[in-house]
Order: structure tokens, then C-alpha cells, then sequence
């Protein structure tokens, strides 16, 4: 029997015996990370938007002449050695929501502030110019470029 000093438990606030407060910090973070799944898809799915307007709107499958066809290999080949090495620099301290887990200045950081968004835009515009899309290319600058601004400034 419960003393008279004692919190009497509600049937809502008992967990297998326990009694709980509405508003205990495991809700807050049950909260917080479906807010971050949710963010999450919403990013992933702007970046898949953008890269799928340069798909839908190409003007072609390869580039027809040599200076596309370097320039855009140089851009893809060079933007995801810059991405690869920002994301291997970082470790376990990526995550899609920008959240300050460590402050990272080694590797690809400790010479450019932002490698995976510098490296995600020169890709970018490879694909943009392998597959002469000029609707992707005005998406980069609509949709990617200020996600990756927004990303970086947060």
C-alpha cells in the first residue's frame, strides 16, 4: 500500500510499474528523432529531385564533343573525391541533420570549411553538362545550392 506522502500513478503514466511523467525525455527524443527522419527524407528527397530534373531533362545521353566530355568527367571525378574524402574525414560525426557533434579540422576540413556540399555540387554540375541538361542546371542553383547553403549555415 502506498504511503499518504506518496505520487499516486494515473493510468496513463504507469510503464510496467513504474510510474512515468508525461513528458519524460525519452518522448522528447522519440519526438525529436521521427523530426529528424523526417528531415532527413525531405533532404534526400530535394537532392533526388534536382538530380532527377537533370536526368528527365537531358538533352542528351553522352557529350558530343571533347571539352563536354572532359570537363564533366573532371567535375564528376573531382567532386566525389572531394565528397568521399569530406565524408571519410568525418566519420561518426556525419549525420544528414546538421547537428555539431565534433568539430572536425582534420583531413579534407582542415583545407576547405564544407567538402561534401562543394563535392555533391561539382558532381552536380558534371551530370548537368555530361547530360546537357539545362533545367538541372537552373535546379542547382534553385533547389541544391541553397540546401547546401542552409546545411552549412546551420
Amino acid at each position: 500500500m502506498a504511503s499518504s506522502g506518496s505520487i499516486r500513478p494515473t493510468p496513463n503514466s504507469l510503464v510496467e510499474g513504474y510510474e512515468v511523467p508525461r513528458d519524460s525525455s525519452h518522448m522528447v527524443q522519440a519526438k525529436v528523432m521521427r523530426n529528424e527522419q523526417f528531415a532527413e527524407l525531405i533532404i534526400t528527397g530535394l537532392y533526388l529531385v534536382a538530380f532527377a530534373c537533370v536526368w528527365l531533362f537531358r538533352d542528351r545521353q553522352y557529350p558530343s564533343d571533347l571539352w563536354s566530355f572532359s570537363t564533366s568527367i573532371a567535375l564528376v571525378v573531382s567532386g566525389s573525391g572531394i565528397w568521399l574524402a569530406g565524408r571519410m574525414t568525418l566519420g561518426s560525426a556525419h549525420a544528414t541533420i546538421p547537428t555539431a557533434k565534433a568539430l572536425v579540422t582534420e583531413g579534407a576540413y582542415s583545407r576547405v570549411r564544407h567538402p561534401i556540399y562543394i563535392g555533391l555540387q561539382l558532381m552536380f554540375w558534371g551530370l548537368c553538362l555530361w547530360f546537357g541538361s539545362l533545367i538541372g542546371f537552373v535546379a542547382s542553383f534553385v533547389v541544391d545550392l541553397p540546401l547546401s547553403i542552409w546545411r552549412a549555415r546551420a
